[in-house]
């Protein structure tokens, strides 16, 4: 089934995803900024955690695979808690 928005499509950005959702695309959020917490555990995730994370993904993936920027990536994960 194919579901349309009743609001107009965004426009597409002009950068890579990793700049658009740290640097363009984002509320002027602090780095402190909490966003992601384990109810049971209570652990967190700040907005510089997740950047930094993302950088150290980055270059993993980089150094073990070859792989560039522009090259196209597809990503299926498994949720950790149920692996």
């Amino acid at each position: 089934m194919i579901f349309e928005s009743k609001y107009p499509l965004p426009e597409v950005p002009e950068t890579d995803v990793f700049n658009y959702i740290f640097h363009h695309g984002r509320r002027p959020y602090p780095c402190s900024r909490v966003l992601y917490c384990v109810d049971r555990t209570g652990e967190t995730l700040t907005l510089a955690q997740l950047e930094e994370k993302s950088r150290r993904f980055a270059d993993a993936i980089r150094s073990e695979y070859g792989i560039m920027p522009k090259d196209v990536v597809g990503i299926l994960a498994q949720d950790k808690s149920k692996s």
